[in-house]
């Protein structure tokens, strides 16, 4: 048989990294009890090196007082470990780590940033909240480099935190931050969330204050951001879980497109349709089904079956199309106190299939053992499908409050499941990394002696291709 030249490359498009296979996990405790580790994740190249670090928090670490909190770094690499590189503490009562997230290069040196939410801080006054910004390099310190505060006492600034890339197109990344509880206007928790624009220097200041829509909404409690529809800049998603429109607690997310004209008006909404389904609890952006815009991804565990929490992630496909309307889910659809999507968390192809995953938490699982909890990591694509479920197996200590990916852990994928409460609120890490799989061998060609014909300036020869992985047909082809 005889093909063009060019389908004779086409073993090309048949190469592929197998998904990994999951080792079992390593376990990083926390150092006390109480001090909740694993309660936040996130991974951040912090020390410029070119490999993704893992930063967990504990925000109820004692180490600075009470309830100070600790964030601990651990560098990724070939050599990574699970042995702190660095620590970075916060100040007593305010529940330092609460809430983690990349900031990207807001000071435009060329290294990416660290948020770090502690809800707690009180100052200017109880509760007013704060974020702490910690610029990283090659020889990061542990040194505040900025402090952002609440307005006032309660507002809980900082309990979420989201670098949103360059929202209004002016070349700089940009910085988030919700303060659930504040109040503005006659409506009492409402909630704001802040935009700070980032600068060479950034100036620190607010460049946009979002507010809820009405009593209690708890506006700001998420924070996902990505290139979700087709405006020039970086979007901004924020939940408001307890939203209340027809019923108590439907919940709503809320998305602000980015640009040069970025105002401080929704540009859609999207509003749980049941009592306690929360829309807006967790969100994550991920490149999931192959057409380069992020998709917006939200986790509710309150969406129940019977009166059970069971809990469900939904997906929102970005770009020119993008509605309201869900456009992939996953759910366990049975009659237990799940709390599947209490966290989720996405941007990173730890599989290896070249689309985004999602992470998934269920701390409410009982699979194992009671509310051991647990997490799914899903494949994306054109349609999601499962890749591995893992379990917490002590009782109580809901594994799956946290989640997160790291793709640089001893040069394999990997990803990290917080479970905050084990060991009486110690807390305790668990890391999935990925065994060593082959990648899929080019076919081997064979051309066979004296079968070469020159017609003109085209060279006709046999060519027959065996797969030595046996996983493609063999091909005969000629030129």
């Amino acid at each position: 048989m005889r093909f063009c030249v060019l389908l004779l490359f086409t073993w090309l498009l048949l190469l592929s990294s197998a998904a990994p296979m999951w080792e079992s996990p390593v376990f990083v405790h926390g150092e006390q009890s109480g001090d909740q580790f694993g309660q936040a994740i996130t991974t951040v190249d912090f020390n410029a090196d070119g490999y993704q670090d893992l930063a967990v928090a504990a925000p109820a670490a004692d180490l600075a007082g009470l309830s100070s909190g600790t964030v601990y770094l651990y560098y990724g690499g070939p050599v990574a470990d699970t042995i702190a590189d660095l620590r970075l503490v916060g100040q007593a009562s305010s529940f330092f780590g609460q809430a983690l997230a990349p900031a990207g290069d807001f000071n435009d040196d060329g290294y990416p940033d660290l948020l770090v939410g502690a809800p707690f801080y009180d100052t200017p006054a109880t509760s007013a909240g704060a974020v702490f910004l910690f610029y990283g390099g090659p020889t990061p310190d542990t040194a505040v480099d900025h402090i952002f505060t609440g307005e006032a006492g309660g507002d809980y600034l900082g309990i979420a935190v989201a670098g949103i890339g360059d929202f209004n197109a002016d070349g700089f990344d940009d910085i988030a931050a919700g303060a659930y509880r504040s109040d503005w206007g006659a409506f009492e928790n409402a909630g704001k969330t802040y935009i700070y624009y980032g600068g060479s220097p950034p100036d620190f200041s607010a460049d946009h204050v979002l507010v809820g829509e009405a009593d209690g909404e708890r506006f700001g409690y998420a924070l996902a951001a990505g290139e979700i529809d087709t405006s020039p800049g970086y979007d901004l998603a924020v939940g408001a879980y307890s939203y209340d429109d027809t019923v108590l607690n439907q919940g709503r997310i809320y998305l602000f497109s980015g640009g040069s004209s970025a105002d401080s008006l929704a540009d859609l909404t999207i509003t749980g349709s049941g009592a306690g389904e929360k829309y807006g609890w967790s969100l994550a952006t991920g490149v999931l089904n192959r057409d380069s815009w992020a998709d917006l991804i939200m986790g509710s565990d309150g969406i129940s079956v019977d009166t059970f929490a069971t809990g469900q992630m939904l997906v929102f496909y970005g770009g020119a199309s993008l509605d309201t309307q869900s456009d992939d889910q996953y759910w366990l659809n049975r009659p237990e106190n799940d709390y599947l999507g209490y966290s989720v968390t996405s941007g990173f192809d730890i599989s290896g299939d070249c689309c985004d995953d999602i992470l998934v938490g269920m701390p409410g699982n009982d699979d194992k053992a009671t509310d051991a909890g647990g997490a799914v990591l899903l494949r994306g694509d054109t349609v999601i499908a499962v890749d591995t479920t893992v379990y917490g197996d002590d009782m109580l200590e809901e594994a799956g409050s946290a989640v997160g990916g790291w793709p640089h852990y001893k040069s394999a994928p990997a990803f990290a499941i917080g479970a905050p409460a084990y060991n009486g609120f110690q807390g305790r890490l668990m890391i999935f990394r990925g065994e060593a799989t082959s990648v899929n061998q080019p076919p081997q060609l064979t051309v066979p002696a004296d079968t070469s014909i020159d017609v003109g300036h085209v060279l006709l020869f046999d060519v027959t291709a065996t797969d030595p992985d046996g996983t493609v047909p063999a091909l005969d082809a000629a030129d």
